[in-house]
This record gives C-alpha cells, structure tokens and sequence, in this order.
C-alpha cells in the first residue's frame, strides 16, 4: 500500500463554486501504515492532481487558477476547445504518472479515509477496482447502496460510480472513457469492459463517495430518463449480448 501513487483527475466545467470543497477531500486524505510491530507512520498518499477546465462559460477556470496558490502542487490547465467529460479525462490520464487513478467530479467529495479504505479492500481482496457505496448530498440526502461484485450484477446494470479506485493499468487496456456514447454511460462502458478483460472489481464498505445534487447535476437535469433509450442503444451496440440491461 506505502507505494501506491494516486493522481486525481477533476474535469472542470461550471462547478468553480464547488471546487474548494472537493480539492480540501483530496488532500486530507491520510495513510496510517504499520511500519515496524505497534509503529505507525502517517503519510500523505495523493501522488498528483490534475484540473482541467473545460471551457467553462462562468468564473470556474479563474477560481481553479486562483486555488493553486492554496494548493500549489496542482495541476491547473484548459482545454482549448470544449471536448466535454469523456475525452477531457481520456485527456488527463494520458498525462498522469501514478499507479492508481481516481477520477472525481470537480463538485463531489470524497470521504476522509477514502483512500486508506479502498487501497486496503484493494490489497486483501486483490482487485483492479474498487468501488464504495454513494451519500447523495445538495438537493436530496440519500445513500445508495451498490451490491456486492458480480458479473451478472455489472451486466445488467452500472453498480460502480466514476470515482471508484483503480490500478492504471484498468485504464490503459480498456481505452478509458468511451468518447462516442452519446447521452452519458461513459464510465460504465469502461467497466463493462473491464469485466469482459478479467478485472477483478471489489466493493468497500468502509467508506464512500459523496455525490453532490444540484440544478446543475446531469442526474437531476431530467437529462438520465429522456435519453434512457439512446444509452440502451450505444450500450448494446458496443456490447451486444454481453450487456444484460434493458430500456
């Protein structure tokens, strides 16, 4: 666990206002490590953060500018044209160098033992990927709970949310995010083929993601259930009867 290298990917378009919030998640974030017998060290395990604006239409590309000088290890930059979520985080793990990715929305935080937990079920569970239940925060104040692994359950439907822990080479041998889903799903068309590769996925229970709902959110937008179908159509184009969800 001492040598894993987390880099951070935070696509950014909009969501300045929330920016602070979700980088002060990331760099609290604590190992404890048992280095000798009753001697414990603690360590910072966030290997690189990387924020990349999207051309937002809004003040979110100065705010993030401005947050570097709190955290000057950041890496702040912007598109030059807008690429949108999927190809602006295939974008920035092409300039990653760490073992393990985590891609985070520029609005969500994530718990304090985030990363402890999930490199420790990483560990004694041997996985690629691991994935936590979700605190929906903002508009709405819910949890929901994914189930534990298995290939029929990721089949048939996304159980992995897209800040789930996993190893880079996840990412290099399933291509990333699919660029050309049309209305969302882009994550889970990488997990889906992460399963079809052999990846071995894990849940955590001993902490979570929390996912902000707010006017702007994609999930309350009215967006999910308008394009339900055009989802369907890219998922089983790609996957045919791999895919077990319906329309």
């Amino acid at each position: 666990m001492q040598d894993a290298k987390i880099s951070v990917i935070i696509p950014l378009h909009n969501q300045g206002k929330f920016l602070e919030e979700t980088l002060e998640s990331i760099f609290t974030q604590i190992l404890r490590l048992e280095v000798s017998p009753r001697k414990f060290e603690e360590i910072a395990p966030v290997h690189e953060v990387i924020v990349t604006d999207d051309l937002s239409t809004d003040d979110s590309y100065a705010i993030a500018q401005e947050l570097q000088k709190k955290y000057p290890s950041i890496i702040v930059q912007q598109n030059e044209v807008n690429l949108r979520v999927a190809k602006t985080r295939n974008k920035m793990f092409k300039q990653t160098t760490g073992t393990h990715i985590i891609c985070l929305d520029a609005d969500d935080i994530l718990e304090q033992n985030y990363f402890f937990e999930t490199l420790q079920t990483m560990k004694e569970k041997d996985a690629d990927i691991v994935y936590t239940d979700m605190h929906l925060f903002g508009m709405v104040d819910m949890k929901k709970v994914y189930p534990q692994y298995s290939l029929l359950a990721i089949r048939s439907g996304n159980i992995c949310h897209v800040s789930s822990l996993m190893k880079r080479t996840v990412y290099e041998q399933t291509g990333g995010f699919a660029e050309d889903f049309r209305k969302g799903n882009e994550d889970y068309a990488m997990w889906l083929t992460a399963a079809k590769l052999g990846f071995k996925f894990a849940k955590c229970s001993k902490t979570g993601l929390n996912y902000r709902r707010h006017l702007e959110s994609n999930i309350v937008s009215g967006d999910f259930h308008k394009n339900r179908k055009i989802m369907y159509e890219d998922l089983k184009k790609r996957f045919g009867d791999f895919y077990l969800g319906r329309p």
